[in-house]
């Protein structure tokens, strides 16, 4: 069965040209077949197409920007500020992540090279590489993923993008990386984002999106051995001469013994810096273990003491308050045309059908709107579905009887 896609910026903006003269017309005709309440009738205002229409508010949180989006239908949850650019930290090796399995194979080996360690004095949490070690692609990405280690992010680049370049220059190397980082960004219709390094460091020239990180993440959790990666609380990798490397996901939502442990998570990465505040990205099962929500929370709270060391970080209470809000709010419930009064009388109004019904999450607030183009339009109708005035999901509609046919 196909389901929606994930909204664009530009499908809500698309409708408004056609749809205030279409609305006058439907109210004429669904009174003459005799529709029920004026209630019935009533549509919310067509957003104007921007990420941040899509998804009713979060709880009060302090990140600055969130975006929840339903991995599985396409519908949006949650928005707030989800288009504004911000730095987000170790959040960037996602797309590290996804750049590397989309070039190499994960059983390729990697030398490290002295010029991929990190500062072992540095604040910047490292996998602890060795010079010299041969580690698999596989290894190097679950270093890169569970603690976030800056030095796998490194090598991984390099060994990458030498391949990419054909080069054997680390700098080239690095650079060819980056631009891959960016072209791929730029292939999944991200507007939002833009990488200057493959760490996630603090970089006026780096930021993406709350909206542009749910699409990444979505990435991630489509590839399976990523997806098994992330939703690893800890694990051990050793290198061809057995060098034990202990691992430990930064994400506290996977570990049992955390007061934050949440058994419906299964990733993903979390990123924090003074410039980034403290941020995560993760995925948690929902609908039974049906559908999985993708949950982006920036810029949450985040203080230091004197020796750098965490004292407050408000990630993990948004999170949990966004997930606690969203259990008690929705429901994941199969729309047909029976799902809403009115529905069934305006698709037959407009002679058109449903090809579709697919399982979105819905408040006890949704409403629907049909929208219908103009005759002769080459637009596709569909019926968006709203909480208040926030809009969740869209389903296309097709002309009746075309079932099966491809139209």
């Amino acid at each position: 069965m196909s389901v929606p896609p994930v909204k664009s910026h530009s499908a809500s903006a698309a409708r408004r040209g056609w749809t205030a003269a279409l609305q006058a017309v439907l109210l004429a005709l669904l009174l003459l077949v005799g529709m029920g309440s004026p209630m019935a009738l009533a549509a919310p205002q067509v957003s104007t197409g921007t990420a941040g229409t899509l998804g009713i508010a979060p709880p009060d949180v302090s990140a600055k920007a969130v975006y929840a989006l339903d991995m599985t239908s396409g519908a949006v949850l949650y928005a707030k500020n989800a288009d504004a650019k911000l730095p987000i930290a170790s959040i960037t090796k996602v797309i590290t992540a996804l750049v590397t399995v989309n070039h190499v194979g994960l059983t390729e080996q990697v030398t490290i090279a002295q010029k991929d360690l990190l500062d072992p004095n540095s604040t910047f949490t490292k996998m602890n590489l060795r010079a010299g070690d041969v580690l698999s692609v596989a290894d190097l990405l679950e270093g890169l993923l569970l603690p976030s280690g800056g030095d796998a992010a490194n090598a991984l680049a390099r060994y990458v993008g030498g391949k990419l370049a054909n080069t054997t220059d680390g700098n080239a190397a690095l650079t060819a990386f980056i631009d891959e980082m960016n072209a791929y960004a730029k292939s999944l219709g991200l507007s939002e984002s833009y990488f200057t390094n493959v760490a996630g460091d603090d970089d006026q020239g780096a930021f993406s999106s709350a909206h542009d990180l749910a699409i990444i993440g979505s990435q991630l959790m489509k590839n399976a051995d990523l997806a098994w990666m992330v939703a690893q609380p800890s694990m051990q990798v050793a290198s061809q001469n057995g060098d034990p490397y202990a691992l430990t996901n930064t994400n506290k939502m996977l570990q049992s013994s955390d007061p934050e442990y949440d058994p419906n998570v299964v990733g993903i990465k979390t990123g924090s810096t003074e410039g980034a505040g403290a941020s995560v990205l993760l995925a948690r099962k929902a609908n039974d273990g049906q559908s999985t929500v993708i949950l982006v929370v920036l810029g949450s709270t985040l203080e230091y003491d004197e020796n750098y060391t965490i004292v407050t970080d408000q990630r993990w209470a948004d999170a949990a308050s966004i997930f606690s809000d969203m259990d008690q709010r929705f429901t994941w419930t199969q729309v047909d045309a029976s799902s809403f009064p009115g529905l069934q009388e305006q698709l037959a109004v407009w002679g058109l059908e449903l090809h579709d019904t697919p399982v979105i999450p819905l408040d006890k607030d949704a409403t629907f709107q049909l929208v219908v183009p103009p005759p002769g339009s080459d637009q596709q109708g569909e019926v968006v579905i709203y909480s208040g005035d926030s809009e969740l999901a869209s389903i296309p509609v097709y002309a009746s009887g075309t079932a099966g046919t491809g139209g």
